[in-house]
């Protein structure tokens, strides 16, 4: 769900599992159990999140904002990389040995305008600004291939599902949230009745929902993964002191929603049902983009041209 502007962009994500854009996933033992309908989560070893996917099996998982060691797919891991996206590669820093590392160049021209990682396959996801393609890159392999090729929109917004593995993307063009397998089949656009305008949005897999940001009536919308039951949840409120005017950046972390408003230059926060709604007080000017690790809140901001964490 974490745009790349088509110039100078910032993407923060952990090559370990759990999978929200824009994130880098700090470290947590859960010691909970999710079983998804009978699954072979009774014979589970997973140290977090266990998600049953049949009677014999079972995916492990962690909480928003942990995510599933790099070489051990059952237990929550420290690996955290803080990817940096300039126009037409992605370069990396690990925040734990502060390593630098290029993962990405693509291949076809063009800057870069959205990037996912499903971590568990350690497959990075990404469009850019000359083509409609959707990408898939193996970060083991170094190969990349075409998922599909998306002719009638433009792709501006991704995000990846890791419990049901499949990809999530906004077409700016048609204003519409489209979801298909990691692969690129069974495409399908969401019904969002009486929505007009999709600006940003993110998804959860751990809570199941989904949630978006519609700029020109300035709310911010939670829906089921499959885009029923939608419904309001933050509404501009300037007699408040919370006036919604252009979000950029959607982010769950835990149980908590939280967003970056550039023209209102401040980051906001509030419950998954929109409750207690409140600024976040950083000394960020125009914050972009947001990631977490080890429950330390990182925000992008705009200085001059160019990004910059603080």
């Amino acid at each position: 769900s974490s745009g790349i502007n088509a110039e100078y962009g910032i993407l923060v994500q952990a090559l370990g599992l759990s999978g929200q854009a824009g994130n880098v996933f700090d470290v947590t033992t859960v010691n909970a159990t999710i079983p998804v309908g009978r699954s072979g989560c009774e014979q589970q070893d997973c140290e977090g999140l266990c998600f049953g996917l049949s009677p014999t099996n079972y995916r492990c998982g962690c909480e928003d904002g942990v995510s599933l060691s790099l070489t051990n797919h059952s237990r929550c891991g420290k690996d955290a990389v803080l990817l940096r996206a300039l126009r037409d590669q992605v370069r990396g820093i690990d925040l734990v040995t502060s390593e630098k590392m290029k993962l990405l160049e693509p291949t076809d021209s063009g800057n870069l305008v959205a990037l996912a990682v499903h971590s568990r396959s350690h497959l990075l996801f990404y469009t850019t600004s000359a083509g409609y393609n959707i990408m898939m890159h193996d970060a083991d392999s170094k190969k990349t291939s075409t998922v599909f090729s998306y002719s009638t929109g433009r792709i501006l917004r991704l995000d990846v599902d890791y419990v049901t593995n499949k990809i999530y993307w906004l077409d700016q063009k048609r204003q519409q949230l489209g979801v298909s397998t990691l692969d690129g089949r069974y495409q399908t656009m969401l019904a969002l009745h009486n929505v007009t305008n999709i600006d940003i949005f993110t998804i959860s897999p751990t809570h199941r929902a989904l949630f978006f940001a519609d700029n020109t009536a300035r709310i911010i919308y939670r829906a089921g993964m499959d885009g029923r039951d939608k419904k309001e949840i933050i509404r501009s409120a300037p007699e408040k002191g919370m006036q919604i005017s252009e979000v950029h950046c959607l982010l769950v972390h835990r149980d908590t929603l939280y967003w970056t408003d550039i023209l209102g230059n401040y980051v906001g926060a509030a419950t998954m049902e929109g409750d207690m709604v409140r600024r976040i007080p950083v000394q960020s000017n125009y914050p972009q983009l947001l990631a977490f690790y080890e429950d330390i809140l990182y925000v992008s901001e705009r200085r001059g041209h160019d990004d910059q964490f603080s």
